[in-house]
């Protein structure tokens, strides 16, 4: 199963402006294809954009090589979790308006608890997403289960609307034996 087998493009324009949206998936599941695709035409529909925050400088130079390829730089922009935070705290004219986006894709969003041990500026960036009423936050990991209940705990305390969540199950019947 792929993450557009469980969230049609129907499904996702009804998402509203401050949807936080979890999507749980393995690796290979299509999280970045449905991201580059689905959202991209979305998005393009309405002369909307995509901000793509990766946690990984390779991994958004990769990432950001794909689109251009593909073609799709008019809509989607790759930045890393670190360059929104380094913006926000150092009031850059490189801090980035999340306000401009339609949709904030927190890939890999598992970084905000699993960096936080040598980066204290993690929940900088979580913050800035959280009080973003104007896009939609859609938050992507294989391995996001610790930070998705701390997710649905700040969502309940904080009184915001409950969290919209699908998820591709994991399939491990490929491993025989484990040693």
């Amino acid at each position: 199963k792929r993450i557009t087998d469980v969230i049609s493009k129907e499904e996702a324009r009804n998402w509203e402006p401050g949807s936080n949206i979890l999507i749980s998936a393995p690796m290979g599941a299509g999280k970045s294809y449905f991201c580059k695709n689905t959202l991209y035409e979305l998005a393009k529909e309405v002369n909307g954009k995509i901000l793509m925050l990766i946690h990984r400088t390779n991994c958004v130079e990769q990432f950001k090589y794909e689109i251009e390829t593909d073609g799709k730089s008019d809509v989607v922009d790759v930045v890393t979790y670190q360059s929104l935070e380094y913006g926000k705290l150092h009031n850059t004219s490189k801090q980035i308006d999340l306000s401009l986006y339609q949709y904030v894709v927190s890939d890999e969003f598992h970084y905000f608890f699993n960096d936080s041990s040598f980066n204290n500026k993690t929940a900088v960036s979580f913050q800035m997403i959280m009080s973003n009423e104007s896009s939609v936050h859609v938050f992507m990991s294989a391995t996001g289960d610790n930070m998705a209940r701390y997710m649905k705990k700040y969502i309940r305390d904080n009184g915001l609307e409950k969290a919209i969540e699908y998820e591709v199950p994991f399939d491990f019947s490929f491993m025989e034996n484990l040693v």
